[in-house]
C-alpha cells in the first residue's frame, strides 16, 4: 500500500466524541486515489481481514485573514481611535500602536531587527488574536459595550463568523481560566463589563465562569464548557430559564453552547432542570 503524507482535509462533521468526517481538498484527492487503488489491491488478498489503522496528525488550516475579518478590524479601529484621540481621523497611527503591542514578531529581512508583523501578512488565527485584542483596548478606555448598539453588532458578527469556521480559531489560544478572564473581561451575551476593583484597588472578577454543561449532567471543566456571563445573563435568565431563554435574547453564543453540548456529548434541552446551586 502506498504512503500517503501531507494529505490537506475539511472537518465537514462531527457526531459522537472521537467520530469525525473528513474531506478531502481536490488537490489532495489524486492521491487519495493512489492509496485507495492500494487498499482495494490489499483487501483482495484472503489474509487481510482485519480493519485498517490510519495516523493522523491534525492541526488548524492556516489561512490568510479574510475581507470580513478586516473590515471588522477597522471599523473597531475606528472606535478605538476616537475614544483615544478625541476625534476621527488617527486610525492609522491607533493601526500602528496596536500592531507594536499585539502583533507576532517578526525579523526584517534588511536590518534583521525584531519588528511586528503587518496584518495583512497575518493568517486568520493571528488576526483574530488582534480582533481580540481590540475589543479589550475599547473596554479598557471606559466604554460602555453594553449599551453601545455599534460594538455589540461588532461582537455579534464576530462571533458569526468564528462560527462558520469548523474550528474556532481561538480554540486553544488561552492558557487558563485566568487567562481567558483577561482576554474577553466582558459578558458574552449582553458585554458587561466584568472586573471590578476592591478596597484595596486590587482587581476583582465580579462575572460568573458558567459551565454551559453542568457538572451534575455530565459537564466537563473544561475551557470549551465555560462562558463569561454577567450575573444577571446567568442568574436571572440561564439559571432560571435555561440556555435557550438566553439564546433568544443573544443569538450570537448558540455556537458556543452547541460546541460545549457536542465537545460533552450532551444534548441541548429544551429547558434546564431546576437546580439549587450555581455551577459556576
Amino acid at each position: 500500500m502506498p504512503e500517503i503524507k501531507n494529505v490537506e482535509c475539511d472537518l465537514i462533521a462531527t457526531s459522537k466524541p472521537g467520530i469525525m468526517t473528513f474531506q478531502t481538498t481536490k488537490t489532495a484527492r489524486g492521491l487519495m486515489g493512489e492509496f485507495l487503488k492500494g487498499k482495494a489491491a490489499m483487501e483482495r488478498k484472503k489474509d487481510t481481514k482485519k480493519p485498517y489503522k490510519f495516523i493522523l496528525t491534525i492541526k488548524y488550516a492556516s489561512r490568510k485573514r479574510t475581507l470580513g475579518q478586516n473590515n471588522l478590524y477597522w471599523a473597531l479601529v475606528t472606535v478605538l481611535s476616537f475614544e483615544a484621540y478625541g476625534e476621527f481621523g488617527h486610525e492609522e497611527e491607533t493601526h500602528e500602536e496596536l500592531l507594536k503591542l499585539y502583533a507576532p514578531r517578526v525579523e526584517g529581512r534588511l536590518t534583521g531587527i525584531d519588528q511586528p508583523m503587518r496584518s495583512r501578512k497575518m493568517d486568520t488565527v493571528q488576526f483574530s488574536k488582534l480582533i481580540e485584542r481590540v475589543f479589550v483596548e475599547i473596554t479598557s478606555r471606559g466604554v460602555e459595550m453594553a449599551g453601545a448598539d455599534s460594538i455589540q453588532d461588532y461582537w455579534a458578527e464576530w462571533q458569526n463568523w468564528r462560527s462558520k469556521q469548523g474550528v474556532d480559531p481561538l480554540s486553544d489560544t488561552y492558557s487558563d481560566l485566568e487567562d481567558y478572564k483577561r482576554k474577553v473581561p466582558f459578558c458574552e451575551a449582553c458585554m458587561t463589563y466584568l472586573w471590578s476593583t476592591d478596597e484595596d484597588g486590587k482587581d476583582i472578577y465580579v462575572g460568573h465562569m458558567a459551565h454551559i454543561v453542568s457538572k451534575g449532567a455530565g459537564g466537563r471543566d473544561e475551557l470549551v464548557n465555560r462562558l463569561g456571563l454577567c450575573v444577571g445573563c446567568h442568574i436571572k435568565i440561564q439559571h432560571q430559564n435555561g440556555w435557550l431563554s438566553l439564546i433568544d435574547q443573544y443569538p450570537h453564543i448558540r455556537w458556543r453552547i452547541e460546541k460545549a453540548h457536542e465537545a460533552q456529548g450532551v444534548v441541548l434541552a429544551p429547558k434546564q432542570t431546576e437546580r439549587k446551586d450555581l455551577d459556576v
